[in-house]
């Protein structure tokens, strides 16, 4: 998966992050295909939001909001740059982001994302914590959210 900012004209100019498929990774069709109809389904303010994507022959790219201050796990071993106060907002952030994702009554599903981890947690330019790697997820009906997942 490459990687790449730049800026998209839509209305207004907003920062993008556009991630293209690489066929000769692990990362494949399945996943591409999870992360876009996760994404598409879920808005919240500690969700990544996506802003378009395509998904033509050979050509697989999506294009996400900007989060400038990169991923959570650049900053975990540098005690200077995150404050106790800003860790705690961030670990907030994302468990606002996962009750949502898990148990919000407007959903007819809860999502189990499977790959929490530190490069996952994005942070806006005000530090605000954004969930994202959708790729793993599952789907569960909303009267199976309660049931344990085990995949061997």
């Amino acid at each position: 998966m490459k990687i790449s900012s730049g800026k998209v004209d839509s209305g207004n100019l907003i920062d993008i992050a556009a991630r293209r498929l690489d066929h000769e990774l692990w990362y494949g069709i399945p996943e591409f295909q999870t992360e876009i109809m996760m994404l598409a389904s879920l808005k919240h303010q500690n969700v990544v939001s996506i802003v378009k994507f395509c998904h033509e022959d050979e050509e697989n790219i999506i294009i996400y909001n900007y989060e400038a201050k990169g991923s959570l796990e650049q900053y975990l071993s540098d005690p200077v740059t995150l404050t106790w106060t800003q860790r705690l907002h961030i670990c907030l952030g994302i468990a606002r982001a996962l009750s949502y994702i898990h148990y919000d009554k407007q959903c007819s599903f809860s999502v189990i994302h499977r790959d929490v981890k530190s490069s996952m947690i994005l942070l806006s330019d005000k530090w605000e914590a954004k969930l994202s790697g959708f790729e793993l997820s599952t789907m569960q009906p909303t009267a199976k959210r309660h049931i344990s997942v085990k995949h061997i």
